[in-house]
């Protein structure tokens, strides 16, 4: 019984330096500000993208083709932005 209690400890102090090793390796990526939405975020931020299974509109998707979803629709999103922010500044001319 005490062979299987010893065990256990190893086997939970194992867990717990593989966890502490994973933390300090674990780099964070942004996050999705509240107020933003995925349309106007910065093009450089990495959650400007929808993942395959998105059913929504997709401004500028149509034009974005030979890459799979996610990345065609981050750089369908980088073009809408640009144009969008293109478009609002010849208006406040």
């Amino acid at each position: 019984m005490n062979e299987e209690k010893d065990y256990r400890i190893r086997q939970v102090a194992n867990d717990l330096e593989a966890e502490k090793l994973f933390k300090k390796k674990y780099k964070s990526t942004l996050p999705i500000p509240p107020n933003d939405t995925t349309y106007f975020l910065e093009n450089r931020n990495p959650h400007k993208k929808f993942m395959a299974g998105y059913t929504g509109h997709v401004p500028k998707l149509i034009f974005e083709f030979g890459q799979s979803y996610t990345p065609a629709t981050k750089d369908a999103l980088n073009i809408f932005t640009e144009e969008y922010v293109k478009h609002k500044s010849t208006l406040l001319l």
